[in-house]
């Protein structure tokens, strides 16, 4: 992200937020949820963009969750952080405005993915938007000197899943969700140099 210029923490998310209001331009949430937020962040972002909102930050790590609830307190920001696997989070249905994750999904199983992908359909309101980043490294876009780094990591570097995620059909896995792939989408968005993969869609 070095492409922007000075970074802020939450640099990230608010890139985030960037895209989901121009892929959602009338969508003013009321609930936002951040899946596999770590240290939280990035979190902040969505509260200060969208501040009326009640934001909530749901990460397996609890050290990392008590961490991202004292940095919030500390920068003066109302954000719900729990202890949760964003595939059975425990929140009731349709009651989540926008769900997003950052680099969350390439550190976990294909057959996760398939499960968290069903609880965001489940979580999210009629006329919500999904929208989850991750990294950009799909063969077709990388030549092949940097798919045989790529190999290399996942054998030899603590990356296991971040093959696997990549050869996924992200728009076959969101209609096996429940998504409707009419209102679903898999593509990249840039940030200055920087490039990522976007997928998720839009409750009817």
């Amino acid at each position: 992200m070095s492409a922007r210029g000075s970074l802020e923490k939450d640099t990230l998310g608010q890139f985030v937020a960037e895209v989901a209001q121009r892929r959602a331009p009338d969508l003013v949430p009321a609930r936002v949820l951040d899946m596999g937020c770590g240290t939280g962040e990035q979190t902040h972002a969505y509260k200060k963009v969208w501040p009326q909102a009640k934001v909530m930050g749901l990460e397996c790590a609890r050290p990392l969750v008590r961490f991202a609830h004292g940095t919030a307190e500390a920068n003066g920001l109302a954000i719900d952080f729990r202890e949760a696997n964003a595939a059975d989070t425990g929140l009731p249905d349709e009651s989540v405005d926008f769900i997003t994750s950052i680099i969350m999904f390439h550190e976990t199983t294909a057959a996760q993915t398939q499960e968290i992908l069903k609880e965001c359909w489940r979580l999210l309101k009629p006329g919500g938007l999904v929208l989850h980043l991750d990294v950009p490294y799909h063969a077709h876009r990388i030549p092949l000197i940097k798919q045989a780094t790529n190999d290399w990591q996942v054998r030899h570097n603590g990356e296991p899943f971040w093959t696997g995620f990549v050869e996924l059909d992200m728009m076959a896995e969101l209609a096996r969700a429940g998504f409707d792939p009419d209102h679903a989408f898999a593509d990249y968005e840039s940030a200055g140099a920087a490039t990522y993969f976007f997928f998720g869609g839009r409750k009817p």
